[in-house]
Order: C-alpha cells, then sequence, then structure tokens
C-alpha cells in the first residue's frame, strides 16, 4: 500500500519537488543530489544512446521528440543518463538511502555536445525508400510523407546524432556534504546498458554552462545561443550565460573574430564586468585597467554604442556613470591618454615629456634612440652607434668631479636637441655654469702662443728660438673659431648664453679638441698630471656629443623624436602617471587614433615596459604586485609575430612572465596565426567570434575543443555569436554576448 502510494507521488511530481515538500526531511537534503536530478528533464527526452566511447557517442533520436523540444541545432547540449527521471532512486520520505544513492555508478549525467549527424544501418534501406516516395509525388499531391503509413513514418522518424562527451556530473561527499562536482571525461561505460538522453533547457542549462560560479560572483555575459538561425521554439533564448571576472585577472584572454562581428563590443563588457568589481556586495576589489586604443572608440563617443533609448553615442569613457547596487563611480575613475590633443577629450593627459627636464632626461634619450632605430635609419655609422650607446646617469653626491663631466655632457646634450629642433621650455638662454675651467679657455685662447702655455706650467722644453712661422689661411680662421668658443664659454660662467652661442661654441670645441695642432694635446697632458682622475679632460661620451655637431645627419635624426616633445610639460613621465593611474584601480584609455603608428608603438613598449618592471620590483621586494589588466585592440600591430621566437620582446616577456607579477592580458585580433604559439598555449580564457579563413581556423582548432566549432565559426557571421572559454568555465560554451550599454 505504502510502496503503491510513493510510486503514485513519485510519478507525479519531480523527486526536487518531493523533497522540497517534505517536512521530515533531513536539513542537508537540498543539496548535489538534488541539483543533479534537476538535469534531467523527462519532458524533454529526444532519445537513446546506442553507441559510446570515452570520447563520442553515437544518439538515435526521433523527430517527434526532436519537435517536442523544439529541434535539436549543432553544438547543443544534451544530457545522458541511467537515472530514471520519475524515479530516481528508492528513496522514502525521510531521505535513508539518499546518503548511499550517490555512491551507485550509474548515479550520474554525462555531458554531451551535438556535433553532426550519424549514419545508422538501416539509413540506406530509408534513402532508397525515400526516394521511390518523392519520386511517386508532385506539386499537387502535399508533401512525400502525407502518403506514407503509420509504421513506415515511424522507423522514417528515427535519426541518429554524432556528439561528443564533453564531461561527467556526479556527487561527492565533501566535509560532510553531498556537492556536485564535474569530470571532463567518461570514467567506465558498459556497451550492453542504454542511456536515456534529453536535451537540457532553463535552469538545468543555465545549471550547465555555469557550472562551478557563484552567481554573487559574476556578472552576465549574455545568453546561450546554438546557432546562426535563432529561433524561440529552440527554448535557449533567455538562458544565461556568466563570467567570474576574476578568471581574467593575472590571466591571458584571447577575442578573436573578423572586424564588426563582435570583438570589441566582448570587450566592452568585459571592461565593464570589471570595473563593477568595486561595487561587488561582499569583497570589491578595484583592478587597474589599460586599453591600447588605435581607432578611438574607447576614447571617444561612437554611435557603436549608442543608447537603445535616446540614440545618443556613448563611449567606454563613460562607464562610470552606471550604477551598480546603488552606487555610482567618479569621473577620475577612467583617465584618456594620447600623442595629440582632442576636442572630444579637453581632459585628454599628452603623452608627451619635457626634454630637457634634468629628472627625464633618460627617458627622453631613450625614445630618441627607439625612434631612430626603428625608423630604418642607418645605425652603422660610428657616430650613431656611439650616440645610440650612451646614458645619462648622474653621479654620487660626494663624485665633485663626476658631478661636473656629468653636467657639462647634459648641457652639450641640451644644445644638441635645441640643434636638432626641440623647443626649450622656458627661454633659449641658459646659464651661469662654471663647468669650463680658465686652464682651458686660456689655451683656447691662445692657442698660437706656446709661450703663454710655458709661462702657465703647459709648455714643453722645446723652442723655436724667436723664429716666428706665418700661420696660413685656414690656420687663422681656426684660431678665431677657437678663441670666439672660448669667449662664449667663459661668459657662461658669470651670465645666461643662448643656445645659439652654445652650438657655435661646441662646434668650435669639438674642432678644437680634434686638432692636432691646437694645443690640446698640451693642455690635456698637464690636465691629466694634475687631476686626481688621472685622466683626459674629455671623457668619451662627451666626445660623442661633441662629434655629433659636425654630422649635418644627426640633427636630423634626433629630430624624429621631437613629437614625443612637450616643452610645457611639468607633470613629468607620462608611463609614471599611468601606471600610478592602474596602482589606485582606474580605467586608462590610451588613444592611439591620432598620431604615426610607429609613435604609438614606441609608447606603447615604454608604458608596458613600465607595468612590467614595477610590478615585477614588488614582487621581488616580497610585495603584492597591483592588479593590471591589459587590453590590446589590434594585437597584430603591437604583440610580436607568430613567426618570430623573440621572447625578450616585452610583449612576449608580459604575456609569458605577467601572470606571477599579477598582469593579465587582453588581447584582440582577426588573426590569430599573427599571434606567437607560446603565448597562444598559454591563454586561458577565448571568446572566438567569426573568423572567414580556413587557415586561421584550423591554427584554432590545435586548442580545446574548437574544431567542434569550425563550421560554425567559419559560416556564422552574427555579430556577438560568440565560442567562450574561461578559467571557470569547464567547456566551450556558445553565447549570444549582450550589447554593451553605458546604463
Amino acid at each position: 500500500m505504502l510502496n503503491s502510494l510513493l510510486d503514485s507521488l513519485v510519478d507525479n511530481k519531480s523527486f526536487i519537488d518531493l523533497i522540497k515538500e517534505n517536512k521530515d526531511s533531513k536539513q542537508g537534503s537540498k543539496h548535489g543530489m538534488d541539483t543533479l536530478y534537476s538535469l534531467i528533464q523527462h519532458e524533454n527526452y529526444v532519445g537513446e544512446v546506442i553507441n559510446l566511447d570515452y570520447n563520442e557517442a553515437i544518439i538515435q533520436v526521433n523527430d517527434y521528440f526532436k519537435h517536442q523540444v523544439g529541434g535539436i541545432a549543432s553544438q547543443t547540449f544534451l544530457v545522458a543518463t541511467r537515472i530514471n527521471p520519475n524515479k530516481p532512486c528508492a528513496l522514502d520520505l525521510h531521505g535513508t538511502n539518499l546518503e548511499q544513492e550517490h555512491e551507485k555508478e550509474d548515479c550520474n549525467v554525462v555531458l554531451l555536445r551535438v556535433t553532426n549527424t550519424a549514419e545508422l544501418p538501416i539509413d540506406a534501406e530509408k534513402m532508397r525508400l525515400k526516394i521511390d516516395l518523392a519520386q511517386d509525388s508532385d506539386v499537387g499531391l502535399g508533401h512525400w510523407e502525407h502518403t506514407v503509413d503509420p509504421t513506415v513514418k515511424r522507423v522514417l522518424a528515427f535519426s541518429g546524432l554524432r556528439c561528443r562527451v564533453i564531461g561527467t556530473f556526479y556527487v561527492e561527499n565533501i566535509d560532510a556534504n553531498l556537492e556536485l562536482c564535474f569530470g571532463s571525461d567518461l570514467s567506465n561505460f558498459y556497451s550492453n546498458r542504454g542511456l536515456k538522453v534529453f536535451k537540457p533547457t532553463g535552469n538545468a542549462l543555465e545549471n550547465i554552462v555555469n557550472f562551478g560560479l557563484q552567481k554573487n560572483k559574476t556578472i552576465k555575459i549574455g545568453t546561450v545561443r546554438y546557432s546562426s538561425t535563432q529561433r524561440k521554439n529552440q527554448k535557449n533564448n533567455s538562458v544565461e550565460v556568466r563570467i567570474n571576472p576574476d578568471d581574467l585577472v593575472a590571466q591571458k584572454t584571447a577575442v578573436f573574430g573578423m572586424t564588426r562581428t563582435g570583438k570589441s563590443n566582448t570587450v566592452k563588457t568585459i571592461i565593464k564586468a570589471i570595473y563593477q568589481m568595486r561595487f561587488l556586495m561582499f569583497k570589491p576589489k578595484k583592478i587597474g585597467q589599460i586599453i591600447f586604443d588605435p581607432n578611438g572608440e574607447y576614447a571617444n563617443e561612437n554611435l557603436q554604442d549608442m543608447d537603445e533609448d535616446t540614440g545618443q553615442a556613448q563611449a567606454i569613457k563613460n562607464l562610470w556613470k552606471i550604477p551598480v547596487n546603488q552606487k555610482l563611480g567618479e569621473q577620475s575613475d577612467v583617465k584618456i591618454y594620447a600623442l595629440s590633443e582632442s576636442e572630444n577629450n579637453p581632459n585628454i593627459n599628452i603623452m608627451k615629456i619635457n626634454f630637457f627636464d634634468d629628472k627625464l632626461i633618460q627617458i627622453g634619450k631613450d625614445l630618441i634612440d627607439q625612434k631612430i632605430e626603428t625608423d630604418g635609419a642607418n645605425i652603422s655609422s660610428h657616430y650613431i652607434r656611439n650616440f645610440l650607446n650612451l646614458s645619462f646617469e648622474s653621479q654620487q653626491e660626494d663624485d665633485i668631479g663626476g658631478k661636473k663631466r656629468y653636467a657639462r655632457r647634459l648641457l652639450v646634450y641640451k644644445t644638441l636637441l635645441y640643434k636638432a629642433g626641440f623647443n626649450p621650455p622656458k627661454t633659449k638662454k641658459v646659464g651661469p655654469f662654471d663647468l669650463f675651467g680658465d686652464k682651458l679657455l686660456q689655451s683656447m685662447h691662445t692657442v698660437d702662443d706656446e709661450a703663454a702655455g710655458v709661462e702657465d706650467g703647459m709648455g714643453t722644453n722645446g723652442s723655436d728660438n724667436g723664429n716666428k712661422k706665418e700661420k696660413p689661411v685656414k690656420s687663422l680662421e681656426k684660431m678665431q673659431l677657437y678663441k670666439n668658443a672660448a669667449e662664449i664659454l667663459g661668459r657662461l660662467k658669470t651670465q645666461e648664453v643662448t643656445y645659439d652661442e652654445l652650438i657655435l661654441a661646441f662646434d668650435g670645441l669639438n674642432d678644437y679638441i680634434s686638432d692636432q695642432e691646437s694645443g690640446f694635446k698640451v693642455f690635456d697632458q698637464y690636465y691629466i698630471q694634475n687631476s686626481e682622475s688621472k685622466s683626459s679632460w674629455v671623457d668619451n661620451d662627451l666626445a660623442v656629443l661633441l662629434y655629433m655637431f659636425k654630422q649635418a645627419n644627426a640633427s636630423r635624426q634626433i629630430a624624429k623624436a621631437k613629437v614625443f616633445h612637450n616643452p610645457k610639460g611639468s607633470t613629468g613621465d607620462y608611463a609614471d602617471m599611468i601606471y600610478k593611474d592602474l596602482e589606485h584601480g582606474r580605467l586608462v584609455v590610451v588613444d592611439q587614433s591620432l598620431g604615426e603608428s610607429q609613435i604609438n608603438k614606441i609608447a606603447a613598449n615604454r608604458i608596458m615596459q613600465k607595468i612590467f618592471t614595477e610590478n615585477s620590483k614588488k614582487f621581488a621586494d616580497a610585495k603584492q604586485p597591483s592588479d593590471i589588466l591589459i587590453f590590446i585592440e589590434e594585437a597584430h600591430n603591437l604583440m610580436p609575430k607568430g613567426t618570430e621566437e623573440d621572447t625578450t620582446n616585452i610583449w612576449a616577456r608580459v604575456a609569458k612572465e605577467g601572470a606571477k607579477f599579477k598582469i593579465g592580458m587582453i588581447y584582440s585580433t582577426q588573426e590569430v596565426s599573427s599571434i606567437q604559439k607560446n603565448i597562444l598555449k598559454n591563454t586561458t580564457n577565448w571568446f572566438v567570434s567569426h573568423l572567414n579563413n580556413r587557415d586561421e581556423v584550423r591554427a584554432l582548432e590545435d586548442y580545446y575543443d574548437f574544431k567542434d566549432f569550425s563550421n560554425s565559426i567559419l559560416y556564422s557571421e552574427d555579430k556577438g555569436f560568440i565560442r567562450m572559454k574561461t578559467k571557470s568555465n569547464k567547456f566551450i560554451v556558445p553565447v549570444q554576448i549582450e550589447k554593451f550599454q553605458v546604463r
């Protein structure tokens, strides 16, 4: 009597409903077993597994059941199980057998993905029959199946589907709690046992695609989408797909797809999710984000992000206006940087520095070096090579001689900048500086009179016996040049002189030093004998800088970096400013739509180097590095090419080593093959939309099971139709990404 009553109850209510209504059930009864059984929806039965191995399943389905569930598209998730959805277990109302039920081998659900049709043994005969029926049909008699008797029609309704085995849902006793688990394989199967197959929809499908994610720590990124043909009867349009923003932190993420297929929208949705982590109810977190924006679509309002209600153009820079948990951000949360000013962004931060700022001298020199090296200039010339090898390292406070030499080189270098067309910040005058000693200036003034040198203790023991030789005209011109240079450098001791005068002075000083007949050798011997350093007055770096004044091409090469110079710059190094913004968890957009691409690349390299260096320093000092996410649009323009093996490139280094320094990288491109393979191999998160090239699709097939989606990726051009695999997702999920909106 009791058993028949139980059977009746179970037949009419789902297992979960029974548990919910059982007032005497144990507190732990609503657990992993409930969720496991909820994946099996008896009303969504589609067929039977007729062949199974560790990687693949062949299932037989019937047209009637396919119609009942809204059809079965390619890539549809199916579940196969031996659990009876109406009578899942021999369970009494108190759940006394529940603890043992999960230990049964058949207490699991196998997750499948439809990949293609499968041929059944009877298919050849069915094909011949359908051909005969079609031949007897015409336009006026209706469709050929209308003439088939019920028995034949039933036979024709069966077909086969080929499915990939994705994994197994099962229940484990973990810390005295029964929890739903997922294994990415099949632990066992029996060839003489059948499995019933169901198409999960609604909550069951949502639990599958979001398995392992906690709702209060995740954000909705879109809805499940199996195919380009999106019909409501498929029953998956409203099934939410969620991601955990933490999956992207300190990881590499790839966003692949053709232009206008939703790459940027996907990136913006990710940026929004990361930004809004600061408003989480539990454990809010600020993460610095930086976007290298080649087209200006993140920095400026555009119709791609048009508000669907008002029709107004929007931009990611307005992200702070979106309310989350009744909170709003601040405008200062988003910073825009660019090489040029923009009418659309009056508060833009210009990525230029004052090359004359003593604190930024080496940074400016590095920018000149990079520009010369990347511009295809002939760097085989010895004077260019020597200049590129020169660096400015300030001397210690107690090294008085070294500090004076450094200041002398600094003045010559700044004059060289001026000659190349760099405008000084305030005035074209400098000084007073006591950098050129009286002995040197005196020797330049008296270059034709060795006796004067002897009187000052700098002469030799030789004598010309009073026989004065007439100086040639060229020598007289040189003597006047040296005297003029000495006069300018002499005035510099007590007053300001102009850069134009210094150009003449250093040109003359270079000639004086290199002229074998000028008397510099006599002075230098005296200087070496009487100085503490016992070294020449002119060090190698100074000689390199002075020689540049004699080369017309030198100024042209240095002038190429003028685009990085801002004489009014007073805020310091833009790379420092950007890193500080990222430390504070701000969103930084580097607008690269203006200016030469090569210049933008040099600036981007500097920023990347700064981020990597500073975070690695914190790591080495046993400090927690700042969480930073780097977004690289059109990554093939910045990152090393797929054919390159250079792993010392800063982009390759960040991709390879950034994770341990808490640096995440999200790169976006339409060319999978353009990315270095070692970067692809270490990429954790994948978002793939339409690619129109078989070579690119084949390059993608090497990773996870994207091969299952090759045809869909190749032929489905729908905007925002993404195949997604994240760190928390156990398998690839096809998803329609939500449109980014600033609201």
